[in-house]
């Protein structure tokens, strides 16, 4: 971390004791900074990973590439100019002079064209301005001012001074003058010292002793003066002085050494000649500062400089850049000690600097950090340096924002390029009707995180970072959202009436320095869907939501690596369409929320495939299932006008698929929960964080086996809630029914599949009615070849049916009934009535009348097919029962004691056992099962069909009959 010391008031002279102590002050806090900075700057150079990638070591020409003022060709110019020597050239002349007038520090830069070889000088645009002139013959009699002694005129002490050129060093046809007897007066006069003493308590001066008058007594004529002003420039601790001005017709750019200024009592200053109206800068070199100062203004009168000292603070650094990054603050290269990171090839750099903060009054320009990237070249083309991040900083606050020494300003920046790329939920809106809808936002952010750290697709190229601490980004955000132009697709500009490109910066900027690479919002909007009651009264398909309301998600991306990646600066206005990306999708069910916003961040991250965008996982196997896929297509490939086909494969016992052995509450579409099994492969696929390696072959497996599936094409949907602008993204939807209970994959590639559970209900109540007799029903003896002798039976049972969880054809459960037999004739020997074998011609036949009511009760097996292609089912049920039966005797009279089987009373109960086979047919009518059957039955089978003599109670009966079935299961 930078920790940046106060140096209070730069360059304050002593005054007195109390002066005196303040520069002894001075002196050991500039030491302390001195020393830290000196073993900061060494320290880097000792570790023995830096330029361990074979970065080139730096060089002070490396500055112009910083220069974001200048396209990339006006930096190459400036960069070759650095290093070979600058030479007069129409595009040096235009990059130096769009440097000259700029504001900021970048016209300091152009201090390092006239370094090499010794120069202290140099002119773009003029061979040879008047200015340079002037400037020079007021250094060379500038000394020959300073050194009068008081009372002495220039004429009396010129003999006795150091010889002087005779002529002007650059214009040797003379006309330049010497020392004039008013320079004695102007050096120790009332004004020379009054600017002294407010020199020496550091405060602003009321007049100026170098004016017009100055430059006519050190012997600059008149006439030359015409349209120019006077800098005087205060240089205690100065080592150096660069000063660029920009005219219309020429850029001067002059450096002062120390050596070059004219020590007036205590103090030095650098007096400088400058046209008047220019753009002047100044670059000081401080003997104790690392970064240099700088002022900036457009000369109109005689100025003093630096006479206050400029208020200085402290800025806490700390940035992780790899070593091909390099980091310049106001043009000055940060060395800094670093340590390794996490992330490959990056490391934290910590640093402490002393920066300007002053008042606007100071005319100090911003500060401006810029980080350049290293690009490898070739052979052919060699590798040079391109701008990795570019931000301002203030120089000039309210009085009332000016920090104390302890008091740093805290910049944090991240420069590294991880493999993935970090991503952050600024903020989650939704309208005012989502109060009364199903759905809200509350969770979305929380939704998104899950996403991107668990989808395969999402997770390997992104990673979540939370950013709800930042609320300055949030602020920006708003101002954001409230001021720049609504429309999209426009250039911002002028009638926004704010810098856009300052409010997409200050929004982005807080996600950069916290290494942030995308911002993320959402905006949640509810819609009531037309009444139920006037759409059709057809049930819709699963799939698809039965809500009253109808919804759209937006999402919106700034993509801040981007932002910064062009360098955050450049002349023209800013197109918003390259940075900010908006999608959006729409969906009916709240339900499906999750699958939504996945299909919607493959939209705005480009995430080319197709997704299901469903939330059921079991469907009832008669229903129709609405299966939707969102898909997002390569630039290159287009939309599939064909479709996109959906692979079906049945998961049943010939698929050789592993059971789970835990029961799982499953959801059939809204109806109900049903406890049930489910395949290994589902278990997988329901969990989060893709496909193990198992899985996968397993997969490719069920999808390779062709036998076992089907194919469904998905056509492109035609709503208009699943319209979208963007042309790469599409929804498509297609019906899948199966033609079964059971598991079924669906697979739309190798890495999407969900499974689908086609219920069928595990119970059933039922009830039936058969009814049968005469001829159907049989009963014979060996006496007798009359046949049975009932006339009569009716039989209706009410029963519950559970079924297998894998195997929903096969059933078995518990019923209930009522059967009534009504007896007639004869059916053994009745001589003890005196009535004929036949049991006809006789009034006694009356009398051989009787019935029996029945109570049955028993188990049962079912076996039952199931089929979707055409819904009518076969069923076989076989139901042994238990028949209590009372039978009535009424009839018969208390003569035939054999046949009552001595039983006096007319009402005998008799228990005998059954068993039934029902083979029949059914298909659903409305919300029940609907059928027929034919009706097997055997009754009594205790008793013998075929006797030699009987009783009323010795009943057994073979019959067949016809009967009416009524399910409540589908």
């Amino acid at each position: 971390m930078l920790r940046v010391v106060s140096l209070g008031l730069i360059g304050r002279a002593s005054r007195g004791r109390r002066g005196l102590l303040a520069l002894v002050v001075i002196a050991v806090l500039a030491l302390l900074v001195g020393a830290d900075a000196r073993a900061q700057e060494v320290a880097p150079a000792a570790e023995p990973e830096r330029g361990a990638t074979g970065a080139p070591p730096p060089d002070p020409c490396d500055v112009m590439w910083t220069l974001t003022l200048l396209d990339e060709d006006q930096r190459a110019l400036m960069h070759d100019a650095c290093e070979l020597g600058p030479k007069p050239s129409g595009e040096l002349a235009a990059a130096m002079a769009r440097l000259a007038s700029s504001p900021g520090w970048h016209a300091g830069a152009l201090a390092h064209l006239v370094q090499p070889g010794g120069k202290t000088r140099f002119t773009a645009g003029a061979e040879q301005p008047a200015i340079e002139d002037i400037q020079t013959w007021v250094q060379l009699n500038g000394k020959a001012f300073a050194a009068l002694p008081e009372g002495a005129s220039g004429a009396r002490r010129s003999a006795g001074l150091r010889a002087r050129p005779a002529v002007h060093p650059d214009d040797p046809s003379g006309s330049w003058g010497p020392l004039s007897d008013a320079c004695g007066e102007i050096r120790h006069g009332e004004l020379m010292r009054s600017f002294l003493d407010s020199v020496e308590a550091d405060a602003a001066p009321e007049d100026l002793p170098f004016d017009a008058d100055f430059l006519e007594c050190v012997g600059v004529d008149s006439a030359r003066l015409r349209g120019t002003r006077v800098l005087t420039v205060r240089a205690d601790g100065l080592t150096s002085l660069t000063a660029i001005i920009g005219t219309r017709t020429y850029t001067h750019v002059r450096v002062f050494d120390r050596a070059s200024a004219l020590k007036i009592g205590k103090h030095r200053f650098h007096v400088l000649v400058v046209p008047e109206a220019a753009p002047v800068t100044l670059v000081g070199r401080h003997q104790n500062l690392e970064l240099p100062l700088y002022w900036h203004a457009i000369v109109g009168r005689n100025e003093a400089v630096w006479v206050e000292p400029v208020h200085m603070s402290c800025l806490e650094l700390s940035y992780v850049a790899d070593d091909d990054t390099r980091l310049y603050f106001d043009g000055v290269p940060i060395q800094a000690r670093g340590v390794k990171t996490r992330l490959p090839g990056a490391t934290r750099r910590e640093r402490t600097l002393t920066i300007s903060l002053d008042q606007a009054r100071a005319r100090l320009p911003d500060h401006e950090v810029v980080a350049l990237k290293h690009v490898w070249g070739t052979a052919d083309a060699p590798g040079t340096w391109t701008i990795r991040h570019r931000e301002s900083l203030p120089a000039a606050v309210k009085p009332a924002e000016l920090t104390r020494a302890h008091e740093c300003r805290v910049l944090s920046l991240d420069f590294s390029e991880p493999a993935k790329k970090r991503i952050a939920v600024l903020g989650v809106s939704q309208g005012e009707s989502c109060q009364h809808s199903p759905m809200w936002a509350d969770d979305l952010r929380e939704r998104v995180r899950r996403v991107i750290e668990d989808d395969p697709a999402h997770r390997e190229r992104r990673q979540y970072a939370n950013f709800s601490a930042y609320a300055a980004a949030a602020d920006a955000l708003s101002a954001l959202k409230s001021r720049l132009n609504p429309q999209e697709g426009r250039t911002t500009g002028a009638e926004t009436g704010a810098d856009a490109m300052a409010l997409v910066g200050t929004a982005a900027k807080e996600a950069w320095r916290q290494g942030i690479d995308t911002l993320l919002s959402f905006e949640l909007q509810c819609s009531p869907r037309e009444p139920a009651r006037s759409r059709p009264s057809a049930p819709p398909l699963p799939g698809r939501d039965t809500s009253e309301w109808s919804y759209s998600l937006k999402a919106t991306r700034i993509d801040v690596r981007s932002l910064f990646a062009r360098g955050y600066h450049g002349r023209e206005s800013l197109d918003l369409e390259r940075f900010i990306h908006v999608e959006s999708i729409g969906f009916e069910s709240s339900r499906i929320q999750e699958p939504v916003l996945t299909v919607l961040l493959d939209r705005v991250f480009a995430v080319v495939g197709v997704r299901f965008i469903s939330a059921a996982s079991s469907v009832p196997y008669r229903a129709s299932l609405m299966v939707r896929a969102g898909v997002y297509f390569d630039e290159t490939e287009g939309a599939h006008s064909w479709g996109i086909p959906l692979a079906v494969v049945s998961l049943g016992p010939t698929a050789g698929v592993t059971w789970s052995q835990k029961l799982v509450v499953e959801d059939d579409g809204g109806r109900r929960a049903i406890r049930t099994q489910r395949p290994q492969i589902c278990e997988q696929l329901a969990s989060r964080g893709g496909l193990d390696a198992a899985t996968r072959a397993e997969l490719d497996r069920l999808l390779g086996a062709k036998s076992s599936g089907v194919v469904v094409g998905l056509r492109e949907s035609s709503r208009a809630i699943d319209q979208s602008t963007n042309p790469a993204a599409a929804v498509y939807e297609g019906v899948f029914r199966a033609p079964r209970p059971g598991w079924y994959l669906l697979a739309l590639s190798k890495e999407e599949a969900i499974c689908v559970h086609a219920t069928a209900d595990p119970r059933e109540l039922w009830g039936d009615i058969a009814i049968t007799g005469g001829p159907l029903m049989f009963g014979l003896n060996k006496t007798f070849e009359t046949g049975t002798a009932a006339k009569l039976y009716l039989r209706s049972r009410f029963g519950a049916t559970w079924y297998n969880a894998r195997a929903r054809w096969i059933g078995y459960g518990l019923f209930g009934g009522f059967a009534f037999t009504d007896y007639r004739g004869a059916r053994s020997d009745w001589s003890d009535l005196g009535g004929t074998a036949g049991g006809t011609g006789s009034a006694s036949d009356e009398q051989r009348l009787w019935r029996r009511f029945s109570l049955l009760l028993g188990p049962m097996l079912e076996f039952r097919s199931r089929a979707t292609a055409a819904e009518i089912e076969f069923r076989a049920r076989v139901s042994p029962a238990v028949n209590l039966g009372v039978v009535d005797l009424t009839r018969i009279p208390a003569e035939a004691a054999d046949f009552r089987r001595r039983n006096v009373n007319d009402g005998v109960l008799d228990v005998d056992f059954d068993v039934f086979v029902d083979l029949g047919m059914s298909a659903p009518v409305g919300r029940v099962e609907l059928g027929g059957a034919i009706m097997l039955g055997y009754t009594g089978i205790d008793d013998r069909l075929a006797l030699s003599s009987t009783t009323a109670f010795a009943d057994a009966n073979l019959f067949v009959g016809v009967g009416l079935f009524l399910g409540g299961a589908r």
